[in-house]
This record gives C-alpha cells, structure tokens and sequence, in this order.
C-alpha cells in the first residue's frame, strides 16, 4: 500500500485501485471516452 503516498486521490478511489499501476486519472474499465463513471463496467 506504499504506492497510496505518490497517489493524490482519495483513500476511497486509492482502496480500490491499489493494483500493480495506480493511474491519476479514471481507469478506462469504470469511464467511457469521455471520462463519465459507467453504470456496468465491461473491461
């Protein structure tokens, strides 16, 4: 969980992306293009 120090967001947002890259912006599995959240994720 070190990797939560060089990452800005929120402990909520950071809880769930804590894989091996954490991205600063909205993963593209949970936002379309245009970076709206999807209701149904398809990855």
């Amino acid at each position: 969980m070190s990797n939560q120090k060089h990452d800005p967001k929120p402990a909520g947002d950071a809880g769930k992306e804590q894989d091996s890259n954490t991205p600063r912006e909205p993963l593209p599995e949970t936002t379309d293009d245009e970076g709206r959240p999807l209701e149904n994720p398809s990855g």
